[in-house]
């Protein structure tokens, strides 16, 4: 269900269109790239954080985030460790090699910890483990746009 304040855009976008037309006089919106194979989680994931007022944007594969990261600068990718294909840690590195300042957030529903640092390894922000509290997860995309934030003021 979208809540009538929000309406899915092209190409599997999500956006306040409310919180956007406030954010156009002061500054974007952070636009993140919400990645998993599994439509209900990266939906509800999605939706959840167009509600915070992010410009948010869905793909279901490895491969469909890279063609939408060689076409858009995103803030925050979060991605799902385990998708056919291209999985989450190759993705991860992708991103690094395209955008290095975008942040990644890896979501994983096998949480151990070589998973953990073979994610910081690649360059992933931090991780989330699947099922996650939505405040949790709200909680990790604000300080990772934050240190995002924080590293391009110093640069």
């Amino acid at each position: 269900m979208l809540y009538p304040a929000f309406a899915p855009g092209q190409g599997g976008q999500i956006v306040n269109r409310e919180y956007q037309a406030e954010q156009e006089v002061h500054q974007e919106p952070a636009r993140l790239l919400v990645v998993d194979d599994e439509h209900i989680s990266r939906d509800n994931l999605a939706l959840v954080l167009a509600r915070q007022g992010y410009a948010t944007v869905t793909a279901g594969s490895g491969e469909e985030a890279l063609a939408l990261l060689n076409s858009t600068e995103f803030d925050l990718v979060l991605t799902d460790l385990m998708m056919p294909g291209m999985d989450g840690l190759a993705l991860v590195k992708a991103v690094k090699e395209r955008q290095p300042d975008t942040e990644v957030v890896v979501i994983t529903g096998y949480p151990t910890v070589d998973t953990a640092v073979q994610a910081m390894r690649a360059g992933a922000y931090d991780y989330l483990s699947k099922p996650y509290h939505l405040d949790e997860a709200r909680i990790i995309v604000h300080k990772a746009l934050e240190k995002r934030l924080l590293r391009l003021e110093v640069a």
